[in-house]
């Protein structure tokens, strides 16, 4: 079974440049598989290599 809505909370904090990369491509790769990725974020990496940001 695959999810067609994935939500990170902070999916890269804690962990160092090099892995956070890779969870990036990830979510950027299930993204491009037609899933829906909603993450919450603070790191500039992950909110640059998003389709939309939404500030709160």
């Amino acid at each position: 079974m695959q999810a067609d809505l994935i939500i990170a909370d902070e999916p890269t904090a804690d962990l160092d440049a090099e892995t956070a990369a890779v969870v990036t491509a990830a979510l950027r790769d299930l993204a491009a598989e037609g899933r829906t990725v909603i993450a919450a974020s603070h790191d500039p990496a992950l909110i640059a290599a998003a389709d939309r940001e939404v500030a709160l």
